[in-house]
């Protein structure tokens, strides 16, 4: 939900894909080879909202890809006390146990499932990199929109959830 005066907005952080150009080249193509590129026109997009894009180590060979969707979440109304209170631990704080009772609870990582969601085409617009890719390059890309044609410049987008998203 996009709210419908932008100047009542605090300045959206200043993100970036820190990346050099022929290492962005070569990251669109990994995501189109596991389906998570799309294309997004200027219109299809909230300029100056755009989301950054870095890496950090997850283990001694593997790299974790982090959206910083700081701008793009200023967009966002926040949900419902229900999602806020998830990672919290005060949720447990009203728990009591007799002396014969034990709580065993058991998770999962969500970070490592995070790319195997799809998206809506919203979200795949909010998910929009700051990055201004001319379309001689962009349709290159076997995910490169028809519609797209005719425009100077595109956008990247991710259509899966991200870490930081």
């Amino acid at each position: 939900m996009v709210p419908s005066d932008l100047n009542d907005l605090a300045t959206p952080p200043r993100v970036m894909v820190h990346a050099d150009f022929h290492e962005k080249i070569a990251l669109l193509h990994l995501l189109e080879e596991s389906d998570r590129l799309s294309f997004r026109g200027k219109s299809d997009i909230i300029e100056g909202y755009g989301n950054g894009l870095f890496c950090v180590p997850k283990n001694t060979t593997t790299d974790r890809l982090i959206l910083d969707g700081r701008p793009a979440n200023l967009l966002q109304t926040p949900p419902g006390k229900f999602i806020l209170s998830m990672a919290s631990a005060s949720t447990l704080c009203g728990m009591y146990l007799s002396k014969d009772e034990k709580l065993l609870m058991s998770g999962d990582d969500l970070s490592n499932f995070f790319y195997t969601f799809k998206v809506n085409d919203e979200r795949v617009s909010r998910n929009f990199l700051h990055w201004k890719i001319p379309v001689d390059i962009a349709r290159t890309f076997k995910s490169f929109p028809e519609r797209l044609q005719e425009e100077d410049f595109v956008f990247a987008c991710l259509c899966t959830l991200a870490m930081g998203d």
